[in-house]
């Protein structure tokens, strides 16, 4: 059987059939960093990744804001501006929503 991980870290996925043939292979970009992201066109992309993979992607370089409760968010043309139940705010170019399966934040996000 092929090794699916390379073509999962690019970000998207080969169909194969039960010996590895290629039956088909979707066009996929690399990304390098998180900050890649953020140049995709909302509601036109989508991307197929091992969960540990990005988990470590999003978490090269970038601050993360744990036990934080996101009440709402406000876009703009340089950023999103997060707000949360604790009254403090940050700015941002992406906003990830990773509270898991049960996700309270996919109401707010």
């Amino acid at each position: 059987m092929p090794n699916l991980v390379p073509d999962v870290e690019t970000h998207g996925i080969i169909i194969t059939d039960q010996v590895g043939n290629v039956l088909l292979a979707p066009p996929t970009k690399p990304f390098k960093n998180v900050y890649e992201l953020a140049k995709i066109s909302r509601g036109l992309s989508s991307m197929i990744t091992y969960r540990d993979r990005l988990r470590d992607v999003l978490l090269e370089g970038v601050p993360v804001k744990c036990n934080k409760k996101c009440n709402k968010y406000v876009e703009t043309q340089e950023g999103i501006w997060v707000f949360f139940e604790d009254g403090t705010q940050e700015f941002c170019n992406i906003l990830v929503g990773a509270d898991g399966i049960n996700s309270p934040s996919k109401f707010v996000i």
